[in-house]
């Protein structure tokens, strides 16, 4: 009997070796490739961007990773050219490497899920598109217009123009059950090319109203451009910074965001009073709150902005804690910028609403 019961046990664990052996897969040779061989690698068109959730390494820590490649608008004369930019979790870092050095490895496995490795300044780093994140992968859709005419006033002759650019993102390749609401929600489409139309023709009748009620007698430059700025298994939160210039020195722009509840693709309401208790008494305690966070930017504000009876325009989610911001001129100068402050998760955790049925990201849960 003892021999039998030993016989099992070995069969047992032979077998279950070549159980293992069999369903071990190596990963795909990965090619050092540049903005064009990646673009036909993931089948992303000029016009598109994208962005990954990512689970991997990073100098050995195992962490969850955002991949960024984007054109490189600062190359006017290579328009393929693509930057990747890793922003790591638990660093709470980010940088930026140009595809074009070819410098990175990318390849897609069995599944068609991107991996991608490199070296940052030394380190080695190796990542894969996360299967296990309700949502992994979106496309960032961009379009623009663009005209020009000549004018003649108190300056002379010379050539004015108008330019719109925008940009959207939409979900792709994704097992979500709700993947049409909330695109419906974040693009008002269903897929690349109908967002892509929508795009053109958002930008074609602005351009026509502006025109037709104000004319064009200076440069004119409206830019909205939305980015992935927060994600996980409930929430996708949606940047988007708004440039307007419509003659002066300068032009302005501002930067809000949009919560989505990944599960339903419904909205969540976004505004700071939304989402955190600011009546009454709890007003003071938060604007005091954020006050000592802005002491070490007090030579960037305006004397009387400390301490603070402005409240934040606006506040972003990230992997560390709530980034709340104020737009120029609200508590500092233009040439201050918009200006930020982190304040981690469980400083401001006692200041969100009951009700919020969020909340249980403030607690690590």
């Amino acid at each position: 009997m003892k021999k039998i019961f030993v016989f099992l046990i070995l069969v047992f664990v032979l077998a279950l070796g070549v159980i293992l052996l069999l369903g071990k897969k190596d990963d795909p040779t990965l090619q050092a490739l540049d903005s064009y061989e990646f673009r036909e690698l993931i089948n992303l068109d000029s016009n598109s961007n994208v962005f990954y959730v990512l689970e991997g390494n990073y100098d050995g820590i195992k962490q969850r990773a955002y991949l960024d490649i984007f054109h490189n608008e600062n190359l006017e004369d290579s328009s393929d050219s693509l930057i990747a930019k890793i922003t790591l979790w638990k660093q709470n870092h980010s940088f930026e490497i140009a595809l074009d050095d070819k410098i990175l490895g990318f390849a897609l496995d069995n599944k068609g899920m991107l991996i991608i490795s490199g070296i940052n300044n030394g380190v080695e780093f190796k990542f894969y598109q996360d299967s296990n994140a309700a949502l992994n992968q979106m496309r960032i859709i961009k379009s623009e217009i663009y005209t020009k005419t000549q004018i003649e006033d108190r300056f002379g002759k010379r050539e004015v123009f108008y330019r719109g650019k925008i940009s959207k993102p939409i979900i792709v390749n994704s097992d979500l059950n709700h993947i049409h609401l909330l695109n419906q929600s974040i693009s008002d489409s269903n897929d690349i090319y109908q967002l892509k139309n929508n795009l053109e023709i958002l930008l074609k009748n602005n351009m026509n109203e502006y025109i037709q009620n104000y004319g064009l007698q200076s440069n004119v430059e409206f830019i909205s451009q939305d980015s992935i700025g927060y994600i996980d298994d409930n929430i996708l939160e949606i940047d988007t910074v708004s440039y307007r210039y419509t003659g002066g020195a300068h032009g302005n722009s501002i930067k809000t965001m949009q919560l989505y509840d990944i599960n339903s693709g419904a909205k969540i309401p976004s505004g700071i009073e939304d989402v955190f208790d600011v009546t009454n008494e709890n007003k003071d305690k938060f604007l005091m709150l954020l006050s000592s966070y802005l002491e070490s930017k007090r030579d960037q504000l305006f004397d009387e902005s400390l301490p603070l009876t402005v409240m934040p325009n606006s506040f972003f989610l990230s992997q560390n804690g709530v980034i709340f911001m104020w737009n120029a001129y609200e508590i500092a100068p233009y040439s201050s910028g918009n200006v930020y402050v982190v304040v981690e998760f469980d400083k401001i955790k006692e200041l969100i609403k009951d009700d919020w049925r969020y909340k249980s990201l403030f607690y690590g849960a």
